[in-house]
């Protein structure tokens, strides 16, 4: 039972220190924009921006690289939202291209 008890209490203590909320997931239909580049000019990370002029970061990892060879494209991103440093940053797993109409497009949000 301390064991129980023990390891509870670490779980509570890396969720009172953690700067990451519970994850969403979340089909975004936006533009693929820069965030970050590096000192020679090339974009390092980017954000989607969707059709309501809300920006999410997009975790820079192999899919978010994936997303820079679409910088200025319309796309549609499925994926898991977290806030990290007060920013929403989507994890994606699913890239499209998107050619619907940016004006009636939406974002879906599944909790």
């Amino acid at each position: 039972m301390a064991y129980i008890l023990l390891f509870n209490n670490m779980e509570n203590r890396e969720k009172a220190s953690s700067p990451m909320t519970k994850a969403h997931h979340i089909t975004l239909h936006g533009i693929v924009i820069p965030r970050e580049w590096q000192h020679d000019g090339k974009v390092s990370s980017v954000s989607i921006a969707d059709y309501h002029e809300h920006v999410y970061n997009v975790a820079n990892d192999a899919m978010g690289k994936q997303l820079k060879a679409a910088l200025k494209k319309r796309v549609i991103v499925e994926g898991f939202i977290k806030i990290i440093d007060n920013r929403e940053t989507i994890y994606v797993h699913r890239i499209r291209v998107d050619t619907s109409d940016p004006v009636v497009s939406t974002r879906h949000r599944i909790s």
